[in-house]
């Protein structure tokens, strides 16, 4: 019973066609596939977001794509803001290590020493 099915497959095979030996683009950003669904053809679909693009988009910061947006302050949350493209530092209050007794510091901190 097995062998009927192959027997009607292997016709719809032959008639439709096979796929080529590689669909690859060479590009990592796209998933890269062939099939019968595709009509036997390649299909190359972008994988967003995806590292090593070149193109700093969400989800990847930090990573080879994105600016590293680290201004060496330690009172600083850095982080990079995708619609603006550009690199964001928000303030952190108090802030230990920035030599300065904060309220919110006194006797937690080596900044109310």
């Amino acid at each position: 019973m097995r062998y009927e099915y192959i027997f009607l497959i292997l016709p719809l095979i032959l008639v439709s066609g096979c796929c080529p030996e590689t669909c690859n683009d060479s590009k990592i950003c796209t998933q890269d596939s062939c099939s019968i669904l595709t009509g036997f053809k390649c299909q190359n679909v972008d994988i967003i977001p995806c590292i090593g693009n070149s193109i700093c988009e969400p989800g990847e910061y930090p990573s080879q794509d994105c600016p590293d947006c680290d201004d060496d302050y330690p009172c600083t949350e850095d982080s990079f803001n995708y619609n603006k493209m550009d690199c964001n530092h928000i303030i952190i209050n108090p802030c230990d290590g920035n030599g300065k007794c904060e309220p919110g510091e006194e006797g937690v901190s080596k900044d109310c020493s």
